[in-house]
């Protein structure tokens, strides 16, 4: 029929539309605009949601009405429709003149403020995935929804859900190509790439970039004594108390082996020292514990400072923090020493 081959268009305009654009949000605006365009709706909106965390993630609007889509937080979403089908994981039209007791009093009460009629509702999911809903609503003595029209909207949905999902295994791609896959930091490449694009802001801005080199003290002896699972388990270990004790900010990467590199972005040479100290004090004060027992790990740490004048690659600044670590270690371990 004419009208299916006008819902075939759209959602091969739409398709065709998301190839243009690699921001998700971009992709989610345009399913959204296709929508509001095709079924016709005055609103449609778009929330994909993490319901572990309780929040929402994205909200998209669109239609010739969209500023009047209120902003709602996740549990304003959850009294409402979309709160019934994400619990429900099934379709919904609600028409102006149905008594709706599949939301709250205080969504009804909003759903009648904003003088809304006929509203569909419909969950974002893609093999088995919920990632949100899509809504779509009339006003007040326009003619209601159909099913053609859920159809139509349940149709948008999924191609909103598959931008999600190839978002996320894109996200996740790049994850693993960039994490060290023992001690989720960033592999050597990763840390590389971070700490000079770090190295060339410090330039422009004209501030101070520090990095600092660890290696850990006599970690053959706990690989041939132990074996290597305690020696993963060590590593992890490592990993961790090396993040409890630098900022979000710093780029904290696993070097190679068991030596470890952190970039300190805006750090002069005497804070960085403090630094250096806070981590070999957070590896030396406290034993680990390993399926071998408690054992008493000490690390040597180099620091080094980039040149503010600029030219110094971060492969060279490393190199320099890498050659104060090894005057630490020929000092017999556990100690900081600066470049």
């Amino acid at each position: 029929t004419q009208e299916s081959l006008a819902k075939t268009e759209t959602l091969y305009q739409t398709a065709q539309a998301l190839i243009a654009f690699d921001s998700l949000t971009e992709m989610l605006q345009t399913v959204v605009d296709g929508a509001a365009r095709s079924i016709p709706a005055r609103q449609v909106s778009l929330q994909t949601v993490s319901l572990r965390e309780r929040r929402i993630i994205h909200f998209v609007r669109g239609g010739e009405d969209r500023n009047g889509i209120a902003s709602v937080n996740f549990e304003e979403l959850w009294d409402g429709l979309g709160g019934w089908v994400l619990r429900n994981k099934e379709p919904v039209i609600s028409n102006a003149d149905d008594d709706e007791r599949r939301e709250g009093a205080l969504a009804r009460k909003r759903a009648r403020n904003a003088r809304l009629g006929s509203r569909m509702v419909v969950p974002v999911r893609f093999r088995g995935k919920l990632f949100g809903v899509m809504q779509a609503a009339k006003m007040r003595g326009e003619p209601d929804f159909d099913r053609r029209d859920l159809e139509l909207l349940g149709a948008m949905a999924n191609q909103a859900a598959m931008a999600v999902e190839n978002a996320r295994l894109f996200d996740e791609v790049q994850r693993l190509a960039n994490t060290d896959e023992l001690t989720g930091l960033s592999n050597r490449r990763d840390l590389f790439d971070r700490g000079q694009r770090e190295l060339d802001r410090s330039v422009r801005s004209e501030q101070a970039v520090c990095a600092l080199m660890l290696d850990i003290d006599s970690f053959k002896a706990v690989n041939d004594t132990h074996g290597h699972s305690i020696g993963d388990e060590v590593l992890r270990e490592i990993a961790a108390r090396i993040q409890g004790a630098v900022r979000d900010v710093d780029i904290v990467g696993r070097y190679g082996g068991e030596e470890f590199a952190v970039v300190l972005p805006e750090t002069e040479l005497d804070i960085a020292i403090v630094v250096a100290e806070r981590v070999r004090h957070a590896i030396s004060n406290r034993p680990f514990d390993t399926g071998a027992g408690s054992l008493d790990i000490q690390a040597s740490l180099g620091v080094a400072q980039a040149d503010k004048r600029g030219g110094e690659t971060i492969g060279h600044l490393l190199d320099r923090a890498d050659t104060a670590m090894y005057v630490a270690k020929t000092d017999g371990g556990d100690v900081v020493k600066a470049a």
